[in-house]
């Protein structure tokens, strides 16, 4: 009689281990994300603007492209192609830390700018002084 004992006992743990339940897992769909970075950013020191696709596309040069950029601390005249401070003071143009004269603004390819620098009163001494400066940086 012992020997039949566990066998009954043991008769529904084995049939339930052996039984399938469908899973409880849910599937959801995630939908697509975006991150969108700012055209804009502001320190202590700098304003860093980066221009769009569309705004290197259609501009020409480096002066039709601070036209196209629309940047607030600066008064661009494409037509005579100068670039002064909202409040009619003279900006110093730089290519990667370098000075620019007329000819290398106008023949700079908008394609190959990676941002746009805005500094007023910069103590790196590349900027030869300036008072204000606008700096493209490009592609080496």
């Amino acid at each position: 009689m012992k020997h039949y004992i566990l066998p009954l006992i043991m008769l529904p743990f084995i049939a339930q281990g052996q039984s399938t339940e469908p899973d409880t897992i849910t599937v959801k769909e995630l939908r697509e994300i975006t991150v969108v970075a700012d055209a804009q950013r502001t320190s202590a020191t700098k304003t860093v603007y980066i221009p769009t696709g569309n705004q290197k596309s259609t501009a020409s040069d480096g002066v039709s492209l601070l036209s196209r950029m629309n940047i607030p601390q600066l008064s661009v005249n494409p037509i005579t192609e100068t670039v002064k401070t909202a409040d009619n003071q003279g900006v110093s143009l730089f290519i990667n830390f370098h000075p620019a004269t007329n000819e290398d603004v106008s023949g700079l390819n908008p394609g190959d700018v990676k941002r746009v620098e805005y500094l007023d009163f910069p103590t790196d001494l590349r900027f030869l002084r300036a008072q204000h400066v606008v700096n493209f940086i490009t592609h080496s």
